[in-house]
C-alpha cells in the first residue's frame, strides 16, 4: 500500500459559497487524501438562500445528485481508494442540489458536530440531504459510531444509501449512513432511500442506515421531492432503516412522524 496520502488541516470556520451551472461543488476531495477541518462549515447566501446553487442545472432524473453537492468526499477509481472529511464542527448547508455525498472507494464524511441541512424540495431530479455510496456518512454520532453526540441537528431533505458506485472492481459494498438525533430540538423531515436491485444485493452490495433518535427528537417519513426516478436502481417504495434505536425509557423517547404513503420497514430495533 505505497499511494502517497495528501494530509490539509483547516483550523478555522469555513464561510463557502459557490453558483455556476452545471457541475457545482462546495467542498471536494478524492482519491487518498483526507481534509480536516477544525471549525464550523456555512454555505448559505444573503438572507439565508442557497449557499451552493447551479440554478437546477443538473443532469436529469437519478443522476442530477452528482451534479451539485456542498460536500463531497469521492474515489479515484484508477486506484479504488476514496477520501475522508472529517468536520469538528457543526455545519450549515443550504444547497439547491445534494448537501453531503460520499462516494466510492470507503470515501467517508464525519461531521463529528450537528447543524443544518436544507435542500431544495425538486420533483424533478433526485437529491439528498445525506448521501452514500460504497462509502459511509457519519453525522452526530460518538467516536464508536453506536450511540448519537448531544449536538442539534436539523434536516430538510431525504436520506440516500444508493447503488450508484456498484461495479465488479468497487472495493467497498457497503453504502452506510449512521444519524444521530438526540436533542428535543433534532428534527429530520424526508425519507430513506435504498435503490438497491437484487441483483445488487447477490453481488454482495447493500445499503445501511442507523438511526439513533432520543429525547424528543423528531423524525418525519415524507418525501422531501423526488426520491428516486428508478433510472439504475428500484423505484422508492418506502423507507428502509437497519437499525433504529431509541431512547432509554419512555421519557427519553424519539418521535416518528409517518406521513409518506409508503411503508416504513425497520429491520432492527
Amino acid at each position: 500500500d505505497n499511494i502517497e496520502k495528501g494530509e490539509e488541516l483547516i483550523n478555522n470556520d469555513l464561510n463557502i459559497n459557490a453558483s455556476g451551472n452545471g457541475y457545482c461543488l462546495g467542498i471536494y476531495t478524492a482519491s487518498n487524501n483526507q481534509l480536516d477541518i477544525n471549525g464550523n462549515v456555512t454555505m448559505k447566501g444573503k438572507d439565508g438562500s442557497w449557499g451552493i446553487d447551479n440554478h437546477d442545472t443538473s443532469m436529469p432524473n437519478d443522476a442530477g445528485h452528482y451534479s451539485i453537492s456542498g460536500i463531497y468526499a469521492g474515489s479515484d477509481y484508477s486506484l479504488q481508494r476514496g477520501s475522508l472529511i472529517n468536520i469538528n464542527g457543526n455545519v450549515d448547508l443550504a444547497v439547491n442540489g445534494t448537501g453531503v455525498l460520499a462516494n466510492g472507494g470507503f470515501a467517508t464524511v464525519n461531521i463529528n458536530g450537528g447543524g443544518t441541512i436544507n435542500i431544495k424540495k425538486n420533483e424533478e431530479t433526485a437529491h439528498y440531504a445525506i448521501d452514500a455510496e460504497s462509502a459511509t456518512v457519519n453525522m452526530n454520532m460518538n467516536d464508536e459510531r453506536t450511540a448519537a453526540g448531544n449536538n442539534k441537528v436539523n434536516i430538510t431533505g431525504n436520506i440516500g444509501v444508493l447503488n450508484g458506485a456498484v461495479h465488479q472492481n468497487e472495493p467497498n459494498k457497503h453504502s452506510i449512513v449512521n444519524l444521530g438525533l438526540s436533542t428535543a430540538d433534532s428534527t429530520l423531515h424526508g425519507v430513506v432511500v435504498n435503490n438497491f436491485t437484487q441483483e445488487n444485493i447477490n453481488m454482495g452490495f447493500n445499503g445501511t442506515a442507523n438511526f439513533y433518535i432520543s429525547n424528543g427528537a423528531t423524525w418525519t417519513n415524507e418525501a422531501w421531492g423526488l426520491p428516486t426516478a428508478g433510472d439504475v436502481g428500484k423505484l422508492f417504495t418506502g423507507s428502509i432503516v437497519e437499525k433504529l434505536v431509541g431512547g432509554n425509557d419512555k421519557a427519553h423517547a424519539g418521535v416518528i412522524i409517518q406521513k409518506d404513503n409508503n411503508p416504513l420497514t425497520i429491520n432492527n430495533y
